[in-house]
């Protein structure tokens, strides 16, 4: 009797420590999964014409852009840590920066730019985000107040921060569309949510348990939940991506909110600057599913059509012009158009080339001037 016990003990203490070894190599397979794929998206990246001349430039943007940590932020959601580095870097707020800004004396027309990675500038060096090319081309001081994944939501609440910490902001420009449409067509999420909201409420949660609670939890943690997330990112991921993910093509009520909502952020954020005698742009920024650029680099476009993403834009983006249209806001510029050229700008659907954000810079400068002017 003795030995059956002591049996079924080693088989038990075998089992247990067998499922935790696979948990254990699921987790490493997952972060070497991870590892691999940002590689790939570097490496792919970097095959791209306005790279070619520039390779190891390129592979050092990506490398750099992986290394940077994010740390919460109450409000706003997040924010990079800061980071010195090569092609990028990160200051005390957690805003990207570039050095020997150009001035032309005018301190006080400080210009201040909110947005999400497009803005933030991934995948160009620091001299090469919209900002940093604005402060050459008008030399007016830029602060980059733009962050990855960041909605106008996002951005709202983080104008409303510096305005409350008396921030000198002469001009704001939000620069938005993409990350709207990209986060608040997802099933998961509500319109105004941000892309980690349901991460965060499931680390609420799993506070908010009782001992005996926590105690299953850990034990997940130790022999299931690495498998059971690699199981779903092989296996489900991909379906559930393809077939639930963004549904604002299917469900017009959805599409409309969403391009209500973010002008409605729009037009409170633009109140509050002009309350406070603060100059307020927001620009619909252009996307590769919008207007008629030059896409035949890109390989990744048929990926984009199978996964339903350009459809969300095409459903989505009328809906946003209407609304402008309608409401005559003059101080909303419509930049969907801008990429129609023959001249290779994107890098995926949404961000861009130097050369682009060269275009951006240049045109948002003429329009600022002009529309201040009148």
């Amino acid at each position: 009797m003795k030995i059956n016990a002591r049996i079924i003990a080693i088989n038990l203490a075998l089992t247990l420590l067998f499922i935790f070894i696979l948990n254990f190599c699921s987790n490493l397979g997952i972060f070497l999964f991870q590892e691999f794929n940002n590689y790939l998206v570097s490496d792919s990246k970097v095959g791209l014409p306005e790279f070619l001349q520039n390779q190891e430039s390129t592979k050092v943007i990506y490398q750099e852009f992986a290394q940077i940590p994010s740390q919460y932020k109450p409000f706003i959601g997040w924010s990079r840590k800061p980071f010195q580095g090569v092609t990028t870097n990160i200051d005390a707020n957690g805003d990207r920066i570039h050095t020997n800004q150009v001035s032309n004396g005018n301190l006080d027309k400080s210009v201040y730019f909110f947005g999400g990675s497009t803005m933030w500038g991934s995948g160009v060096k620091d001299q090469e985000t919209i900002p940093a090319l604005f402060n050459a081309v008008s030399g007016f001081p830029t602060f980059n107040k733009g962050e990855r994944a960041f909605t106008s939501r996002q951005e709202l609440a983080r104008f409303i921060n510096l305005i409350a910490q008396n921030e000198k902001i002469q001009t704001a420009v939000f620069y938005d569309g993409a990350n709207d449409i990209a986060v608040h067509c997802r099933s998961e999420l509500n319109v105004n949510e941000h892309l980690m909201t349901q991460k965060i409420r499931k680390l609420l949660v799993a506070n908010s348990k009782n001992s005996y609670q926590q105690f299953i939890n850990y034990l997940d943690v130790a022999f299931i939940q690495g498998t059971r997330n690699l199981v779903s990112v092989l296996v489900l991921k991909p379906q559930n991506y393809q077939e639930k993910l963004l549904v604002c093509d299917e469900q017009q009520d959805r599409a409309i909110k969403v391009a209500e909502t973010m002008v409605n952020n729009w037009k409170i954020a633009h109140d509050i600057a002009t309350a406070r005698g603060i100059n307020f742009f927001a620009i619909l920024q252009p996307v590769a599913f919008i207007g008629t650029p030059k896409l035949n680099h890109l390989k990744e476009v048929d990926v984009y059509e199978n996964y339903g993403i350009d459809l969300q834009y095409k459903t989505v983006y009328p809906l946003i012009q209407k609304i402008i249209k309608e409401r005559g806001y003059q101080w909303i510029i419509d930049y969907t158009d801008i990429f129609s050229i023959d001249e290779p700008v994107y890098m995926d659907f949404v961000h861009v080339f130097a050369n682009g954000n060269q275009i951006i810079a240049k045109q948002l400068y003429q329009d600022i001037q002009s529309y201040l002017s009148k």
